[in-house]
């Protein structure tokens, strides 16, 4: 099956049928490409044998052993910012925090402490305490 999806492909891009595909690249019921290198035309086979079923894996041994992650594990979320109640900007203890967040950094012009911050965290969302907010906006 994998062999003939292989001709489709070729047949398909090559925008012909998989009868002349196999007439021209086939050698030996091989699939077999010739190409040009400094010592000559060499060929290399690209189907040959199958995809064989093995024994034993040899790699994951024990499958169930292997430790579990979590798809949505990340480091440093938004939501975990809100939920350590700090001031990104003054560094305050807050329990109503507010986010500022820009459309796009490239927008951000200026010197300001929050511009900096934001540029060099390259992050469009800054988690910051009420009082910060209106300094921002002001």
């Amino acid at each position: 099956m994998m062999k003939y999806s292989m001709y489709k492909t070729f047949a398909c891009k090559y925008k012909t049928n998989v009868h002349e595909i196999k007439r021209r690249y086939c050698r030996n019921d091989l699939f077999t490409l010739a190409y040009e290198t400094k010592g000559g035309t060499k060929t290399t086979t690209f189907y040959k044998d199958g995809f064989k079923r093995k024994e034993r894996a040899t790699k994951f041994d024990n499958v169930s052993e292997l430790p579990q992650f979590s798809k949505y594990a990340k480091t440093n979320t938004l939501k975990q910012r809100v939920e350590r109640h700090t001031c990104e900007l003054c560094g305050k203890n807050c329990r109503n925090l507010v986010i500022h967040q820009v459309k796009k950094l490239k927008d951000l012009k200026g010197n300001a402490e929050w511009v900096l911050l934001m540029r060099k965290r390259r992050r469009k969302t800054l988690v910051v305490c009420p009082e910060c907010h209106e300094l921002i906006h002001s």
